[in-house]
């Protein structure tokens, strides 16, 4: 995330935003124990109002096919194909898996199936 931030935003916009991903930690409550805190490596802050926002930056770049439809919610996404062979059908979906897989390498994002 930070990389693509860095190559569109102003210097002094990047900074605060680094800021405000920088060293974030968390903590588990249970009733009245608390856990030691943890540094949160990557990802943003739930619930913040800048966490979609930075999500739509993040993903921008996802893979397109002209034959798939891909319907996103938040994280979640959704790839659909229409063709009138079930076999093309299937063949673009794999052509598109592939694309995000090369994607989510690139980036170091992990899929929860």
């Amino acid at each position: 995330l930070l990389i693509k931030l860095k190559e569109g935003l102003p210097d002094t916009l990047f900074r605060i935003i680094q800021s405000y991903l920088y060293k974030r930690t968390f903590a588990v409550k249970y009733e009245t124990a608390v856990s030691r805190s943890f540094e949160i490596r990557a990802g943003v802050p739930q619930g913040s109002v800048l966490g979609p926002f930075l999500y739509l930056i993040y993903s921008h770049d996802y893979p397109e096919n002209s034959s798939i439809k891909v319907a996103h919610f938040a994280d979640d996404v959704a790839a659909l194909s229409k063709n009138l062979s079930g076999e093309e059908a299937m063949e673009s979906l794999q052509s598109f898996a592939h694309s995000v897989e090369e994607w989510c390498s690139k980036w170091r994002v992990k899929v929860n199936p």
